[in-house]
């Protein structure tokens, strides 16, 4: 069975394929790598769109994230706002995960952005990140390109969960510039690594996706706004707002 790709200017050989019968890959979505890939993709049943992350060999050590990264969907997708699919081991040992798409933009294509639409955007991630901390799950991996926002600022969702965590547990892994001083190898999970990487994100979406984290915030930015950035960036896990939901009660007062 297969499906007609929309674009095989990438050469990805499972393009247009069919996953688990289910799933038909219609495009790669970023890099595909020797290991994985993440393609746009239709859920045959009804026609919807999703998404469906990879890994070409379900023996390969990596794919543990991509297990991980299924339980959490299953557990809090909806929190994160993307409901898990499906996920197992397709013909030729693929193993995948099948996810809702995210609605509208990530972050790191809107940035850089003028200081009270960042305001707006980051603070309702920063509700879909509360939803997680409200059940004790660290995401761990909060960047620009994993947060997604609707084109009304009104809705936000959460993708990548392969790092997520519960607090107090060890840490797996992580996207190094965003990742909270303390948040070493074998460190343990907290709420306030989430808020770090918050701020960062923040940070960014004011200055731009690839900026230095050393770069000044622009002139414009309002005196409250620039205090919530410095307060989530804090270098001191004490100095940061506790949870999500404190850093996103503080962007809407800008």
């Amino acid at each position: 069975m297969t499906v007609e790709a929309r674009d095989r200017s990438r050469g990805d050989p499972l393009l247009g394929s069919v996953v688990a019968e289910r799933f038909g890959l219609l495009r790669v979505i970023g890099s595909p790598a020797a290991t994985s890939a993440v393609f746009e993709a239709v859920e045959l049943a009804d026609g919807s769109g999703c998404v469906v992350k990879l890994r070409r060999d379900a023996r390969d050590a990596d794919a543990a994230s991509l297990w991980r990264e299924a339980w959490f969907l299953g557990a809090v997708g909806e929190r994160a706002g993307v409901r898990l699919r499906g996920h197992g081991i397709s013909a030729g040992s693929i193993a995948f995960v099948a996810r809702d798409a995210a609605p509208g933009s990530p972050l790191d294509a809107l940035a850089p952005m003028a200081p009270l639409p960042a305001a707006r955007a980051l603070s309702i991630v920063c509700d879909a990140v509360a939803k997680l901390h409200e059940v004790g799950v660290v995401h761990a991996d909060l960047t620009l390109a994993h947060a997604f926002v609707d084109d009304r600022l009104s809705r936000a969702a959460l993708i990548d969960l392969g790092a997520a965590v519960l607090d107090g547990q060890p840490l797996v892994e992580g996207t190094p510039a965003y990742r909270a001083p303390e948040a070493t190898a074998g460190g343990r999970a907290s709420l306030r690594i989430d808020v770090f990487a918050l701020g960062r994100m923040l940070r960014r979406a004011l200055t731009g996706p690839r900026a230095s984290f050393a770069e000044p915030l622009p002139a414009s930015t309002p005196p409250r706004l620039r205090a919530a950035v410095e307060a989530a960036c804090d270098p001191d896990p004490e100095g940061r707002p506790k949870h999500a939901s404190e850093l996103a009660a503080a962007l809407r007062e800008v």
